[in-house]
């Protein structure tokens, strides 16, 4: 056996990288990883916007949902306008038209819930006589 072999026997293949050939290879491989990281963090914080945009989204849904729910089971519905905390009934015969709704879910009339949007604001809130305290339902309302 020989182990005697040039160069020229043994061909290109058996040679090591030149260290221009490292350095073009070291520097595709970096921009494919960075680009690969990048697109990672830029689907993450598509990923978040979405999210909250979805989450908003569906809090404004349940809160719609639940005042669906308590139109429908109320024994007495008045609509009417909030000033404040005090609340002033339309009058009969006149357009049914205001800021607020008063539900009463029994008989009694010291019990309601009250769901009012203050003029120009497009908020949407919700307060109980059980539970103290007014609810934001939803914002950014139009029309």
């Amino acid at each position: 056996m020989k182990f005697n072999r040039t160069v020229s026997q043994t061909g290109r293949k058996a040679m090591a990288f030149t260290l221009a050939e490292m350095m073009i290879a070291a520097s595709i491989f970096t921009i494919v990883i960075g680009g690969a990281i990048y697109s990672h963090l830029f689907g993450w914080r598509l990923n978040q916007w979405t999210a909250a945009k979805l989450g908003a989204s569906d809090q404004s849904r349940i809160g719609f949902g639940r005042l669906q729910d308590e139109i429908r089971t109320a024994k007495n519905i008045i609509i009417g306008d909030v000033s404040g905390s005090t609340f002033t009934q339309v009058a009969d015969g006149s357009s049914q038209q205001g800021s607020a709704l008063q539900i009463y879910t029994s008989t009694n009339t010291n019990s309601f819930i009250r769901y009012y949007m203050p003029t120009n604001t497009g908020i949407l809130y919700r307060t109980n006589t059980a539970v103290a305290g007014t609810r934001l339902v939803a914002q950014y309302i139009t029309n």
